[in-house]
């Protein structure tokens, strides 16, 4: 899933070249350059919340200068791309009689992320977002 084309195949992927295809996808989620829907409600992802979305929550202190608890914050744990391990892809299939070809029409792209459990078992996989084609 590593990023390997030719300069002159598309010179704009010159940046993207070693990047896993999850990390290039996100990034571009997070720029605003593709939009993310959750795949349960259909509705738009936030593109600064990519990173976050539905993640678990953990309490954490906030200290003074002197030591002392101010306050407690709750903090999501960021998603990081190696936590992608599957990109489901949603496509159509049909059949032209006239040239006894199949074509194929891809409609969404889902990213999957890994799921563990507190011990840290995979018990398995879980749509992060939908990307629609």
């Amino acid at each position: 899933w590593i990023i390997k084309s030719l300069t002159k195949n598309d010179p704009a992927l010159a940046g993207e070249f070693g990047k896993s295809i999850p990390m290039v996808l996100l990034q571009a989620i997070h720029t605003g350059k593709l939009k993310a829907f959750d795949w349960a409600t259909n509705k738009a992802i936030p593109s600064a919340e990519i990173y976050t979305w539905q993640r678990p929550v953990d309490t954490v202190a906030v200290y003074n200068d002197q030591g002392e608890v101010v306050k407690y914050t709750a903090l999501p744990y960021k998603r990081r791309s190696e936590g992608i391990h599957l990109l489901r892809i949603y496509q159509d299939w049909y059949f032209d009689l006239s040239t006894a070809m199949f074509l194929s029409v891809i409609n969404w792209i889902e990213l999957l992320e890994e799921v563990h459990s507190s011990s840290g078992l995979l018990i398995g996989s879980r749509p992060v977002c939908r990307i629609y084609y």
